[in-house]
């Protein structure tokens, strides 16, 4: 057991170390205190080593630890000889461990907390350990986590095991559920299978509690940036409190972390309007381009963030052109890197027969529009039932609105209650054109799953609210 652990252990370090390596190479000028970098590398770490093995997958090499590492340890090595010579020609980095210096001087020491803040910390981490135990008790139940990832992540093991090229491995993937899925998870499990030298069903599971760990991380830091740290401890705690989210790090599903890289994405481009650092929206292109890689929802609910750019470009007082040009280069990245994916699965495509009937039109809408209030009453049994898998996260939300009231048209609130309204709308427009004409039974499975990817946006809306920054976007 030891030694799997072990072996486990070095894939996730190798993980996060290219994370790492990316950040510190192409995003050092961040001002990213050193967990922020940590969670931020592990969501980074997963989407390159997944964009990697895809590669090597399409040219027909076999994907083997050795040439994995390899490429691992060029970048790592690139990233520190680009470090130093920065140094050498005297050209700051923005290092985080300067910025740890400084937080250090302000307010990190532990015995500056309030006894709620303490309270929070204890608590995240009672639910971080509950979710990491519940993880290693109970196996993958979920008829998802075992047919549309698991299991395509032991098929792409045993191909590549025999050296099976990407023609022969897609047949086989056409034939499982959900043959279409992006292909994120299941890489990213088949990964850490690699170093385990042999199918393991149980610590490849390891990444699902990691993703939420790390998205918790991620939520309080970009809260602090636009609140102060005890408003995000807080908050941070109520997401942790969230008795849904934390199941799905234990469920084997990719939703958690589709959640996770879209809401990152998000949050990275709120910093962006509010501190013209165009670091922090090439970044989010990433967060956005695995979130595409991690579900078919990625691409509508890119293009929701993609709105609200085009929003932000037109309202904002900065100079067009510059705007401008930070938008092409964003677009140039989120194409270069969902090409890819897109690629997959047009080799994958299942054909559903009533996915021909002409179900994605705008006739299929109005005649199902008479779903609508069912749907509506659903998705708010959901928030403000009782009892309910959200806790008060509903009303917290409805209260913070009725405090922001007159403010709830300034750019930062406004950019985030477009971004909730939108991912509303689309996932009712989803369950209108409900192909498989059994709405009750697939809003009953699939409702709360797509509400999970833009509540937290939700908590965060609140934390901004609550905290009422006199923020302007420039």
């Amino acid at each position: 057991m030891i030694f799997k652990i072990t072996q486990t252990s070095l894939s996730l370090i190798f993980s996060l170390s290219l994370g790492i390596a990316f950040l510190n190479l192409f995003f050092r000028k961040l001002p990213l205190s050193f967990f922020e970098k940590l969670s931020l590398s592990f969501g980074l770490g997963w989407g390159l080593i997944s964009l990697l093995q895809f590669v090597l997958l399409y040219f027909g090499f076999q994907i083997t630890v050795l040439n994995m590492t390899a490429v691992i340890f060029l970048l790592i090595l690139v990233s520190i000889g680009f470090r130093k010579v920065s140094k050498i020609r005297g050209i700051s980095d923005g290092d985080a461990s300067d910025f740890v210096l400084s937080m250090t001087k302000q307010e990190s020491h532990i015995s500056s907390l309030s006894r709620l803040e303490k309270f929070c910390l204890i608590g995240i981490f009672i639910g971080c350990f509950y979710a990491l135990l519940k993880t290693f008790i109970f196996p993958i139940i979920d008829d998802d986590g075992l047919c549309n990832f698991a299991w395509k992540a032991k098929v792409i093991y045993y191909s590549n095991l025999f050296h099976e090229p990407l023609t022969v491995l897609v047949p086989r993937m056409r034939n499982t559920s959900g043959g279409d899925y992006p292909p994120l998870i299941p890489l990213s499990e088949h990964f850490i299978t690699l170093f385990l030298n042999e199918w393991n069903d149980l610590y490849p599971k390891i990444i699902f509690p990691l993703f939420y760990f790390s998205f918790l991380v991620s939520f309080f830091y970009a809260a602090k940036r636009f609140t102060n740290r005890y408003f995000a401890i807080v908050f941070t705690f109520l997401l942790n409190g969230l008795r849904f989210m934390s199941d799905q790090a234990t469920w084997g599903v990719a939703d958690l972390a589709f959640t996770s890289y879209y809401c990152i994405s998000f949050f990275l481009i709120l910093s962006w309007m509010r501190t013209a650092n165009s670091s922090f929206f090439y970044l989010s292109a990433f967060f956005g381009a695995f979130a595409v890689w991690t579900k078919n929802e990625g691409i509508p609910s890119l293009a929701i963030l993609f709105s609200i750019v085009v929003l932000f470009f037109f309202f904002s007082h900065r100079r067009k052109m510059d705007v401008l040009k930070e938008i092409g280069f964003y677009m140039t990245l989120e194409t270069a890197l969902i090409i890819p994916v897109l690629y997959w699965k047009k080799l994958t495509a299942v054909t559903y027969p009533l996915l021909d009937q002409g179900v994605f039109s705008f006739s299929r809408i109005l005649k199902n529009i008479e779903w609508l209030p069912m749907i509506l009453d659903k998705l708010q049994q959901q928030l403000f039932g009782t009892p309910n898998r959200w806790n008060l996260l509903g009303y917290l939300f409805v209260l913070a609105i009725g405090l922001n009231v007159k403010q709830i048209f300034k750019p930062l609130y406004l950019y985030l209650i477009l971004a909730i309204i939108l991912n509303y709308s689309l996932y009712i427009v989803v369950y209108l054109l409900n192909p498989f004409n059994d709405l009750v039974h697939y809003m009953a499975y699939s409702q709360n799953r797509m509400l999970m990817h833009f509540l937290p946006l939700m908590l965060f809306y609140s934390a901004l609210a609550l905290y009422k920054p006199q923020t302007q976007f420039a």
